[in-house]
């Protein structure tokens, strides 16, 4: 049997946030110390590792059942891989202004809504994935490739605003993928790299008002 993992005052005051449906916010105002580009100068105390925050997302609650259960992290580095491949996942996720060491992996997951809002991932491998609600990643920085190869989405997939770069290849990796709201890439987005959307159904139609795409 595997021994606990040992946690640290952080993922611990992580850990009872949830319990008690509170967002943990590391949030200091200050706009130098929370750009998320800056993340390796974080200091550990705000820094997660991804098996816990994994952990966090697959634990059911105890006792009374919360009818939209969420996991809220503000202005966090996340260490090591988020490993979700295969899981079914009852829990909101929704990282504001944090940072993602490694590739977070979603595939064959079913969750339910994804907001990565003004944060910072080096791409995203979420192949089969149904999400049942948004994957909003806007005002997000992503530095590699995002993996939604034939994905579903019931809500939106919402990128204003954000910037995706991966100049060599795709930014946008996704045909086949079935999104029953709008896509939407307004309000400046740009990717610095192609959007592969063969094959796919945008039931509620693409919007990339003032987007800049370079490929």
């Amino acid at each position: 049997m595997r021994p606990p993992i040992r946690l640290s005052e952080t993922e611990r005051r992580l850990e009872q946030c949830i319990a008690s449906g509170q967002p943990f916010d590391m949030l200091t105002g200050v706009s130098d110390d929370d750009d998320v580009m800056r993340a390796a100068d974080w200091p550990l105390t705000r820094c997660i590792r991804a098996e816990i925050l994994a952990s966090c997302l697959l634990r059911t609650q105890d006792g009374t059942e919360s009818s939209a259960p969420i996991v809220r992290l503000g202005g966090v580095r996340i260490i090591g891989r988020l490993v979700l491949t295969g899981a079914d996942v009852p829990r909101t996720l929704f990282l504001d202004q944090c940072y993602l060491d490694e590739v977070p992996e979603l595939s064959d997951a079913r969750t339910r809504s994804i907001q990565i809002v003004k944060s910072h991932i080096p791409g995203l491998d979420a192949r089969h994935v149904h999400v049942d609600g948004q994957l909003d990643l806007t005002g997000t920085h992503v530095s590699g490739r995002l993996r939604l190869v034939n994905a579903r989405i019931t809500g939106e997939l919402i990128m204003n605003g954000s910037r995706f770069v991966n100049p060599t290849g795709w930014t946008v990796f996704a045909g086949g993928i079935i999104v029953d709201g709008g896509l939407f890439g307004r309000h400046g987005f740009k990717s610095e790299g192609g959007l592969r959307l063969v094959g796919a159904h945008l039931n509620g139609g693409m919007f990339l008002d003032h987007a800049q795409l370079t490929a």
